[in-house]
């Protein structure tokens, strides 16, 4: 009887991992898409510097990286962890 609970753990401790990683994927999926659209498009501003106004600068986003520790990163990446 101890050997059955084992195993049913075991699954269930799987689909818990699993489902903990495709919701950290829809969360980052939801959380990024203005960055993603930011950094296609653009943003153009009204830029005040030095008391003048420079109308429809235009300011174009780049990320290089993404500061995250190895678990986060695996998750990121989707790699298989036991």
């Amino acid at each position: 009887m101890r050997g059955k609970n084992a195993a049913k753990d075991v699954n269930t401790l799987k689909t818990d991992a699993l489902q903990k990683a495709q919701d950290l994927h829809a969360l980052l999926d939801h959380v990024l898409a203005g960055l993603i659209k930011l950094q296609k498009e653009g943003l153009k501003w009204d830029l005040i510097y030095n008391g003048q106004t420079f109308n429809d600068v235009e300011f174009v986003f780049f990320v290089p990286f993404m500061w995250c520790n190895a678990d986060e990163a695996d998750r990121l990446c989707g790699a298989y962890t036991n």
